[in-house]
């Protein structure tokens, strides 16, 4: 009867155990020492990969969630798994899944779900599944297999630095360079980006920030003075990064070439030079003009130094001159205190003009002879004429036998002119032009074509008021003035488009304009002045003296006779004034 009673035991406990193990945790080895959880020693973001954990989910999850919650989290021996962590889900069913995420007690966050069976980092949706709740949990290193697989096989990239022990270092050639040893073999000092400093001996006492120089005779450096010029012209220039006393190395080396930020009281956006104080800088030339460096800011100087000044105008060994003293003038000395070459400038001739020379006469043929003995490359002769606004010449108004052809106008209410013809003033409404053409013979009979070689200058002052159009001022084609930019026509003009100023350049359809406008008002008054070189094909354009734009190629008118002109379009007319130009044509092409 017992063992009946003991068999049907039997068959009811089984079932309950079974029931009960599937909601239940599933209890740690006891007999496995679980190791505490160390860093991988390899420079990448990877997962923890402790020895052996196993424990099971304290809830189901979706294929969808992003968190998860275990039964427990304990290591034998001591320690928790924390931080990223990989983990096989169900491992050996069909619903086998690998989940990364963040672990913090008994909770996983930011999960990554369904990783690849190839590389252990993409997700794969057909890997993603819904796991019950009791599903086994075990760490897992393969994710860590693969990411340093393809780190190592220069398929992926480590997260941080990759470094030797101290004191190790390359050996063979194959083996990867660190920063110690690259500076190492360096010869001396720092390396960086932005700046090239060398070792150095002081010659005597420096500071930070002095401008010095290195002499070759003891190989120190001393303080540059733009008063002497063995310290500035043609020798190593350099700024002390640090202090440094007679014979003893400069703390910090010497700048070469880089930024210098061991200054104060700099002017910012300003170009410094070697200063006639010992060691200093200045935003003026010293005695000897040598430039070392622009201010990008009031404590820094981007310090590119100019070494060589041979080959500028003198006669010296070294290429230097410098302007001669009254006394000098007066001796008639050519050779000043520092051996270079002496020169005088011409208020310093108008000055003592009258006690060096009292035969005018002689320096007069002298400056004949030497502008007579130079080529038609270096001295330019020009025929110049102020052309003012006369539209008629003649004893008769309008007479037809004695009247001469000059300044065509579209009427008198677009264009108008006043009395002495120096100024002409585009107002009213509608199309307007103001031109003069057939005006200059680029040789004998020949009127100045753009196909000579010539070369043109037209002057003047202009101011525009008003208007949304555009206006024209330059050289071009008789009746071409009131024509736009888009328009098939041959111009070297300034045109305001709309209150904008651009140089523009056209032969028929193939046109050529910039934007200008920078830095200037244009309802001043400006002046504007073109020189158009027609034997090398080149427009050049100037504002108020300074060059803005220079033209060259298939833009540039190359045939037709010349005409010079104002004038605007139709649409939303210009309202603008200006002087009548000087022509400049030169004679000796």
């Amino acid at each position: 009867m017992n063992e009946i009673l003991v068999f049907i035991g039997k068959i009811i406990m089984i079932p309950a155990l079974i029931i009960a193990n599937l909601f239940a945790p599933i209890p740690l080895i006891n007999d496995v020492v679980y190791p505490p959880t160390e860093d991988i020693p390899v420079g990448a973001a990877l997962p923890q990969a402790t020895g052996v954990f196993e424990t099971s989910l304290a809830a189901p999850i979706s294929s969808t969630a992003t968190s998860m919650t275990l039964t427990a989290n304990a290591v034998r021996g001591g320690g928790v798994v924390a931080g990223y962590t990989c983990f096989t889900v169900d491992e050996g069913s069909a619903q086998a899944e690998i989940i990364c995420g963040t672990v913090s007690t008994t909770s996983v966050t930011s999960m990554t779900r369904g990783i690849s069976y190839s590389d252990g980092v993409t997700e794969v949706t057909a890997n993603k599944f819904a796991h019950r709740r009791g599903a086994n949990v075990k760490i897992t290193d393969f994710p860590i297999l693969q990411i340093l697989k393809a780190q190592n096989n220069g398929d992926a990239t480590f997260d941080a630095p990759i470094s030797y022990k101290t004191g190790i270092g390359p050996i063979a050639n194959s083996d990867l360079a660190d920063k110690e040893y690259v500076v190492s073999i360096a010869t001396g000092g720092t390396i960086t980006t932005d700046k090239v400093i060398e070792a150095g001996t002081a010659g005597e006492t420096v500071a930070a920030g002095n401008l010095v120089y290195y002499k070759t005779s003891d190989s120190r450096w001393w303080k540059s003075d733009a008063d002497l010029i063995a310290t500035v012209e043609n020798i190593v220039l350099g700024i002390a990064q640090g202090s440094g006393t007679v014979g003893t190395s400069i703390s910090g080396g010497v700048l070469l070439r880089g930024i210098d930020t061991n200054q104060t009281g700099l002017t910012a956006n300003t170009v410094y030079y070697a200063s006639n104080t010992a060691g200093a800088l200045s935003s003026s030339a010293g005695t000897i003009s040598v430039t070392i460096g622009f201010a990008p800011s009031t404590t820094t100087i981007s310090f590119n130094p100019r070494f060589d000044k041979t080959g500028r105008a003198s006669e010296t060994a070294d290429g230097t001159v410098e302007e001669a003293t009254d006394a000098e003038v007066t001796a008639g000395t050519a050779t000043g205190a520092t051996g270079a070459k002496l020169f005088v400038t011409p208020a310093k001739l108008a000055t003592n003009l009258g006690t060096t020379v009292a035969d005018t006469t002689a320096i007069k043929s002298g400056l004949q002879q030497t502008v007579g003995a130079g080529s038609n490359a270096t001295v330019k002769l020009y025929y110049n004429v102020h052309a003012l606004f006369t539209l008629w010449t003649g004893g008769v108004l309008n007479d037809t036998v004695t009247t001469f052809a000059n300044w065509f106008r579209t009427d008198s209410t677009k264009v108008a002119i006043p009395p002495l013809g120096n100024m002409a003033s585009f107002a009213s409404t509608a199309d307007a032009e103001l031109y003069l053409t057939s005006s200059l013979y680029s040789s004998g009979s020949t009127l100045l074509d753009f196909s000579d070689n010539n070369i043109v200058i037209m002057d003047w002052w202009a101011k525009y008021i008003s208007g949304a159009g555009e206006n024209m001022m330059g050289i071009g084609l008789a009746g071409e003035f009131s024509t736009i930019n888009t328009d098939n026509n041959t111009l070297a003009i300034f045109n305001i488009r709309n209150g904008v100023l651009f140089s523009h350049t056209s032969k028929t359809a193939t046109k050529s304009s910039n934007n200008i406008s920078s830095g200037l008002t244009l309802t001043n008054w400006n002046n504007y002045r073109i020189e158009f070189d027609m034997g090398a094909d080149t427009v050049t354009f100037y504002v108020n003296g300074v060059l803005k734009a220079t033209h060259t190629g298939a833009s540039i008118p190359t045939s037709s006779t010349v005409a010079f002109g104002f004038g605007r379009d139709t649409t939303n007319p210009v309202l603008f004034n200006v002087t009548a130009p000087n022509l400049s044509l030169e004679m000796n092409p």
